[in-house]
């Protein structure tokens, strides 16, 4: 039923979209090709850099840098069996921290953000996560620990929490890059806040 039409929809399905890693990288791409004033970098979740490394950045804004950053994407394999998402966290927290030339963060008044896409419950264990650890420990200066208890719902508390205190879990990395200026060397308070957004909290 639908003849050649309905067949070249499904081969095109496949071909994009036929899988979850098809589907990540077009997903990604689409979102790419039409942006310009940004600029973007990409890492593999399933084998992250060295902690320490650093990520490029291309500028959205220079059709080049953008065909090459949408190449690198359409390039990712997710295969591996390895979900490691502590390490894509605490990678993911160290990029906004550079104060290269190459930097994610170059003005106080820029908006940043950041995403990790993943299938699965994080592996990360053993000699993993004692590197994390210490990475945590030795660069940054103090251990991360349980950040989140203290908070409240819905951070510390229901429906997040699970009723039991945990420490070093992928949601205590995160709150950290949250609760932690990056960036102390530049102005704080200099990102436009949406008008849409409320100034206080509710």
């Amino acid at each position: 039923v639908g003849g050649a039409e309905a067949l070249q929809n499904f081969a095109n399905w496949w071909t994009y979209y036929g899988n979850r890693n098809r589907a990540m990288i077009a997903g990604i791409t689409n979102a790419l090709k039409g942006l310009t004033n940004m600029r973007v970098g990409s890492f593999p979740f399933v084998d992250p850099p060295a902690l320490n490394s650093n990520l490029t950045m291309y500028d959205m804004g220079y059709s080049t840098q953008k065909a090459t950053l949408i190449n690198a994407v359409r390039g990712l394999n997710a295969g591996g069996g390895s979900t490691p998402s502590r390490r894509g966290t605490a990678y993911m927290i160290n990029q906004f921290r550079r104060v290269d030339n190459g930097a994610p963060v170059r003005y106080e008044c820029q908006r940043n953000a950041a995403m990790l896409f993943t299938d699965g419950y994080t592996n990360d264990s053993g000699g993993n996560l004692s590197t994390i650890k210490g990475y945590f420990n030795g660069i940054l200066g103090n251990p991360v620990n349980d950040q989140d208890s203290a908070l409240g719902a819905p951070y510390g508390g229901p429906p997040f929490s699970g009723g039991v205190a945990s420490e070093n879990t992928i949601a205590d990395y995160a709150m950290w890059g949250y609760l932690t200026n990056p960036r102390p060397d530049l102005p704080v308070g200099r990102v436009p806040i949406p008008s849409s957004c409320p100034t206080t909290g509710t």
